[in-house]
C-alpha cells in the first residue's frame, strides 16, 4: 500500500535528518485508518462460493468476481489490463488531491482479496503464500481459476488440462537455455593442493579474498577473473590491492593467474588455449 503526503502536511525530521516516524504516523493517522479501512472492504464476498474448487466451479466464481468488480463481461482468455484494470497489482494507491476522488482504481486488489477470502472461508486455506502480484502473474479468468484450483486442491487434483506447474515451467526454461553447453571434463590428475577460481578481485572483497588464498598453504593456484579494462590486469589488481590496504606484491604472486574474461560472449572471451586449461581444473569451489 502506497500513502501519499499532502503538500500541506509535509514529513518533519530530526536534526540528522531522519524522519519523525512517530509524529508522521501521528499526523497521518487518520489517512492510515481509511486505507486499511478500504482495504478490508475489498475483501467483503458479493459472489456466491463456489460448491467445490474444481476448476469448472471455480472459473465461474472467479468470472463472476470479476465481471462483478470490473462492470463489465470479459472473455476467459481475456487480459484484464486490456479491459481497463489497474496494473497496481494488490496495492491501494491514495492520491491526496482535493480535484479527484481519494483513491486511485482498486480493481485488481478487490479481486485478489475476493479471491482469497473465499478461499479461506470455504477451505480454511492458508493464503499466506498466495504471491501478491498473483493478479499480474495470472492476468485472464482461465488463468486465475486454475491457480485458485491449483492451489487449494493441489496441482495432481486440478481437472484443468493442459496446465503446466511452475516447477515444470522453470525446467523447461533451464533446458531450453542450456542446450549446446560443453561436458565439463575435469584433469585425471587429483592436485595436492586447493585450485580456486574467483572474480571480482578488484573491489574490496574481492582484494581481502584474494589475499587469504595467496596466504593460505591449502592452495595452490587462484584463477582471479575480471572485467577487461584499458589498463593491464596486474597494474589494476596491484593498485587495488594498495587500495586496500594489502600487499600490492600479491598481484604478481606465481600462485595467482590474472584473466580479463567478457561474460557476454563464449568461452568468456578467453583464448582457446587458456580457456582449455582453465575448464580442464578440479577447482574446489568457484565464486561469481
Amino acid at each position: 500500500m502506497v500513502l501519499v503526503a499532502w503538500p500541506s502536511k509535509p514529513f518533519t525530521y530530526t536534526a540528522k535528518g531522519t524522519p519523525r516516524r512517530q509524529a508522521i504516523l501521528h499526523d497521518y493517522k487518520t489517512e492510515i485508518e481509511m486505507l486499511y479501512a478500504t482495504v478490508d472492504e475489498t475483501a467483503q464476498l458479493q459472489v456466491p462460493l463456489p460448491a467445490t474448487w474444481s476448476y469448472s466451479n471455480t472459473l465461474e466464481f472467479v468470472k463472476a468476481t470479476v465481471s462483478n468488480v470490473m462492470n463489465q463481461g470479459v472473455g476467459d482468455e481475456d487480459d484484464f489490463f486490456q479491459h481497463g484494470c489497474d496494473r497496481y497489482v494488490c496495492v491501494v494507491l491514495f492520491v491526496i488531491r482535493s480535484d479527484i476522488d481519494l483513491f486511485d482504481s482498486l480493481q485488481a486488489t478487490w479481486i485478489r482479496n475476493t479471491l482469497l477470502q473465499a478461499m479461506r472461508s470455504s477451505t480454511q486455506s492458508n493464503t499466506r503464500s498466495v504471491p501478491m502480484n498473483v493478479i499480474y502473474e495470472n492476468p485472464t479468468i482461465s488463468a486465475l481459476a486454475a491457480f485458485a484450483s491449483r492451489f487449494v486442491l493441489h496441482a495432481d487434483q486440478v481437472d484443468h488440462p493442459g496446465q503446466v506447474s511452475k516447477v515444470q515451467e522453470m525446467l523447461s526454461m533451464v533446458e531450453t537455455h542450456s542446450e549446446g553447453f560443453r561436458q565439463h571434463i575435469p584433469s585425471t590428475v587429483t592436485p595436492n593442493k586447493n585450485v580456486v577460481m574467483i572474480t571480482g578481485t578488484t573491489g574490496g572483497l574481492g582484494a581481502a579474498v584474494l589475499a587469504e588464498m595467496v596466504a593460505s598453504d591449502d592452495i595452490d593456484r587462484v584463477f582471479a577473473v575480471n572485467r577487461k579494462s584499458s589498463t593491464l590486469i596486474v597494474e589494476r589488481q596491484a593498485t587495488a590491492l594498495k587500495f586496500h590496504g594489502f600487499n600490492p606484491a600479491i598481484a604478481y604472486s606465481s600462485k595467482v593467474i590474472l584473466l580479463e574474461a567478457d561474460f557476454n560472449v563464449s568461452n568468456l572471451g578467453l583464448s582457446p588455449d587458456i580457456f582449455e586449461s582453465v575448464s580442464r581444473e578440479n577447482f574446489c569451489f568457484g565464486s561469481y
